[in-house]
């Protein structure tokens, strides 16, 4: 395996600086063509949940209608019974069976008042629910709509980040032949290792990378811009911005 001390040269090292700028734009443009889908999928969660509460709202009309069907057969069975119980009264034999007679069927009269008590009530609660359910309707559109426009957004920019993205591989392909394999080897040993950060600036006398300190004595090395010093901690390779200049 290449060591840091069988490559020594300026050039390479702004070689590589390069390269790791290279290198950011495609990590970045990988990072936005793995996060698409999942934004994707949130958008598609949204909707689906708003698609439950369509369902369930749904359910509690179907619910409403069926407790307002509910008390109308029994209002309607205790009317047939009242009409019955009057038939009976009017043929009643003696006066202890007509008042009987009346008297269930006032009984059964008062329960058919409190029964249109509870109709009237329960058509209020159909109208309430269809009410909500227009509400959450409207709501499940507007997230229909969102989400087709995401996605089709997402379609469109995943095409120019694949279009980007071989842009800068290419580029990077051409940038790598200019290297030392020695130093190419190193770079992608840690580039893989420290997901996608391999070259470092030094900010004051620590590495930017890892925030642990640097050695005074690969610190005058970094200095005289000559040689490759990595971290000691993440390995990461290390330059000074003053030496280099503005490197892109």
């Amino acid at each position: 395996m290449p060591t840091m001390g069988s490559v020594n040269s300026h050039e390479t090292l702004t070689g590589l600086i390069r390269l790791q700028t290279i290198d950011d734009e495609i990590y970045r443009i990988r990072r936005r063509l793995d996060d698409g889908p999942q934004l994707v999928e949130r958008r598609g969660d949204k909707f689906r949940q708003t698609e439950d509460r369509v369902s369930r709202a749904q359910d509690k009309v179907t619910r409403a209608k069926a407790a307002v069907g509910d008390r109308e057969l029994d209002l309607k069975s205790k009317e047939e019974e009242i009409k019955k119980l009057l038939g009976q009264q009017a043929t009643a034999r003696t006066n202890q069976e007509y008042r009987a007679l009346g008297d269930h069927a006032e009984r059964l009269k008062q329960e058919c008042s409190d029964l249109e008590d509870q109709i009237l009530e329960a058509f209020g609660d159909v109208e309430t629910a269809e009410g909500e359910l227009k509400e959450v309707q409207a709501i499940l559109e507007e997230h229909r709509a969102e989400k087709e426009t995401f996605e089709s957004q997402w379609n469109v920019d995943k095409n120019e980040y694949v279009a980007e993205l071989q842009v800068h591989e290419t580029r990077r392909n051409e940038h790598c032949q200019s290297l030392p394999e020695p130093a190419l080897e190193i770079y992608e040993r840690v580039l893989k290792a420290r997901d996608g950060e391999a070259v470092v600036p030094v900010s004051g006398k620590v590495c930017s990378g890892c925030q642990m300190t640097i050695r005074p004595n690969d610190l005058a090395r970094l200095q005289g811009g000559r040689d490759l010093v990595n971290c000691q901690s993440c390995e990461r390779i290390l330059y000074v911005a003053e030496v280099h200049g503005s490197v892109g």
